[in-house]
């Protein structure tokens, strides 16, 4: 297992992409504060080169921020992660180094665990960052800043990308390749969210509601039950996705 740790840590290393979800995370961040504080009046100014009249605008508020910056997680970061991760646990398959691999006596039950462990690393890692450069830029431009409340919603937040990426790492172990697993996941996203805007029964719960939730926590809006239910439904369905995938992979269903 720490060998495949190992295999996995330098292959992220060398490819860069450690640098590329840190610069990623870090850009959205200073994007989000600066949207968030200058968009009104960058609105007002291009309405009077226009010829037409202003009208008054809420004056920006850290909640604008929070939106903003939980905007920018879920439509760009989560989505080069969900990239990254469909590339990754498909690489060795795609170039033939599993064949390779597994003439040796290497347990696919630690590679794929290892793969997954990786991955999640990264994908902290990357929000961690940006959340403190985040938070760093946000408590000299806003009032009120939550500390805690805003760095509690990031674990609400990434259940949300902790199901996405392990519905690739399953549907990588059924098609062995990137292209229909990171098809099938970005489609089933699309088609989720369509559900946002039902507010009962299970679609209350859906991982896709998690970001909206996640801003909820952070305003002191989300129910004990609320929470409860979407964060357990999204890390069993993380569980169950991460179960089956590793045992198809086991069980190499896929065409060699």
């Amino acid at each position: 297992m720490k060998a495949l740790l190992k295999y996995d840590f330098l292959y992220m290393h060398k490819t860069t992409k450690i640098f590329i979800m840190i610069g990623l995370g870090i850009f959205l961040a200073a994007l989000s504060v600066l949207t968030a504080r200058y968009m009104s009046e960058l609105m007002q100014y291009a309405m009077t080169q226009e010829g037409i009249e202003t009208v008054d605008v809420p004056t920006p508020t850290v909640q604008d921020a929070y939106v903003q910056f939980y905007s920018n997680m879920q439509q760009i970061f989560f989505l080069v992660l969900l990239f990254i991760a469909g590339a990754f646990f498909s690489k060795d398959i795609s170039k033939g180094i599993d064949q390779w691999l597994f003439a040796r006596p290497v347990s696919r039950v630690h590679y794929m665990l290892s793969k997954t462990l990786i991955i999640h690393l990264l994908g902290l890692f990357g929000l961690f960052v940006s959340a403190l450069f985040f938070a760093y830029s946000t408590v000299f431009v806003f009032e009120g800043f939550e500390f805690w409340r805003f760095f509690g919603s990031l674990f609400i937040f990434y259940v949300f990308i902790l199901f996405f990426v392990q519905l690739v790492m399953m549907l990588v172990s059924i098609f062995a390749r990137m292209l229909w697993a990171m098809l099938i996941s970005v489609v089933f996203f699309f088609v989720l969210s369509l559900f946002n805007t039902i507010d009962s029964g299970v679609f209350k719960y859906m991982p896709t509601k998690l970001p909206t939730i996640a801003l909820d926590f952070i305003n002191g809006e989300a129910t004990v039950n609320t929470l409860l239910w979407s964060l357990g439904l999204g890390l069993g369905l993380s569980i169950a996705l991460s179960i089956l995938g590793i045992h198809l992979f086991n069980k190499q269903l896929y065409k060699q």
